[in-house]
């Protein structure tokens, strides 16, 4: 028969602790980089502009429409991370060429807070 030490309970009680601090503080940090692999996994580079919109509209991401002077459609995927004062959202944005085919997926981390 097994005992446990006191040291071994003391084991279980911190890994309790630590997750029942990591479902109140809410979501795990998702970072801009693991985004743009995402999207690039759903999104390939060489796609047309409308494929990318249907696709983010199917992953529900907020987006702009296609702009067509600027040559991009920017999208946000809101709270990635949150702290007590700070939540940070990741922007996207998808760059075309001038047939309007991506070319290029950039993401960045912002930052909001008092």
């Amino acid at each position: 028969m097994m005992t446990k030490t006191a040291g071994g309970y003391i084991a279980v009680i911190v890994v309790l602790l630590m997750g029942a601090i990591s479902v109140t503080c809410g979501k795990m940090r998702v970072t801009a980089d693991e985004v743009r692999t995402e999207l690039q996994g759903h999104i390939p580079l060489g796609s047309p502009s409308s494929l990318v919109l249907e696709r983010l509209d199917s992953l529900r991401i907020e987006h702009s429409p296609f702009d067509s002077v600027a040559h991009q459609v920017d999208a946000i995927i809101r709270e990635t991370a949150r702290s007590a004062t700070v939540r940070t959202d990741v922007k996207a944005r998808f760059v075309f060429d001038s047939m309007g085919t991506l070319v290029a997926i950039q993401a960045k981390e912002v930052y909001t807070g008092p």
